[in-house]
């Protein structure tokens, strides 16, 4: 009900496969600058809604986000996650003092799960920085799990 996954990177990813493999275990996972793997979607099947947090950088050199070979972009992560858990999207490309834009959807039915994607401007391959609704990055992480536990 409790037990969270953060991932940085390739941690992400890892992330990623706990919520399609592990998701019955997982309430939330939180991602920052990592991405799926498109061979974990090939065979990604949730059992349970996880909730999903998403801080990417639109100029990381790394783990681009507009994907590569294997890896899908953030636009693929959204499509793949809104249609797996029923997702709606309720706010779109938020602009915060135009470094920060969130998006939120929440599940069309109004049962558990959800996900939130931090795209942060000229954002490198780093563990993310901002404020968002009057906190730093990591405690609105902190809160979200807390307030996505089963």
């Amino acid at each position: 009900k409790r037990t969270f996954a953060v991932g940085y990177s390739n941690g992400g990813m890892f992330a990623y496969a706990l919520a399609c493999f592990r998701s019955s275990r997982f309430a939330a996972i939180g991602v920052h600058a990592g991405t799926l793997l498109e061979a974990t979607a090939e065979t990604c099947e949730p059992s349970d809604r996880t909730s999903i947090a998403v801080f990417h950088g639109t100029a990381d050199p790394v783990v681009r986000i507009s994907g590569g070979t294997g890896r899908f972009s953030l636009d693929q992560i959204i499509d793949h996650w809104t249609r797996l858990q029923g997702l709606v999207e309720q706010v779109p490309d938020e602009r915060r003092g135009g470094r920060l834009a969130t998006r939120i959807f929440r599940p069309a039915d109004a049962a558990g799960g959800g996900m939130v994607v931090h795209k942060i401007w000229g954002g490198r391959h780093v563990w993310q920085r901002f404020n968002y609704q009057g906190q730093d990055a990591d405690n609105w992480l902190w809160n979200y799990f807390l307030s996505n536990s089963r």
